[in-house]
């Protein structure tokens, strides 16, 4: 979880985000991650009932296809990652989490501009 790097930001950012809590900061970061998966799956199937030809012409499956590899990851991952499975069965929960290659890797061709930002986030992580 970075966690060398969150020491060297725990003074300068400590006022706007639980940094020196980073598994608190990281489940905040996970769960506003879901509330806008939500709110953008919910807007394509807005969009498809409003728009169906748009879809259909342009867009076709690839939406749906990488949309369901990333709801999956998102599922696996955060279903094992309750305290109770955590506690019960910690190489479970370890081990789902790292379905998180899919989830990056799902969002990397699902979005055509994600690997912006995607880019500083990896660094970091491999950095670490």
């Amino acid at each position: 979880i970075l966690n060398n790097k969150v020491v060297s930001l725990r003074n300068d950012c400590a006022a706007y985000a639980p940094l020196q809590k980073n598994i608190e900061f990281h489940k905040l970061i996970a769960k506003w991650v879901m509330v806008c998966a939500l709110a953008h799956t919910y807007a394509h199937f807005m969009s498809v009932y409003e728009y169906p030809d748009i879809y259909r012409d342009n867009l076709m499956y690839s939406p749906w296809i990488t949309g369901g590899l990333i709801w999956l990851a998102m599922f696996i991952i955060y279903t094992s990652a309750v305290d109770v499975v955590r506690r019960a069965s910690y190489k479970l929960f370890w081990n789902n989490h790292h379905w998180f290659i899919l989830f990056f890797g799902g969002l990397l061709v699902h979005g055509w501009v994600y690997w912006a930002w995607f880019l500083l986030p990896s660094l970091l992580y491999c950095s670490e």
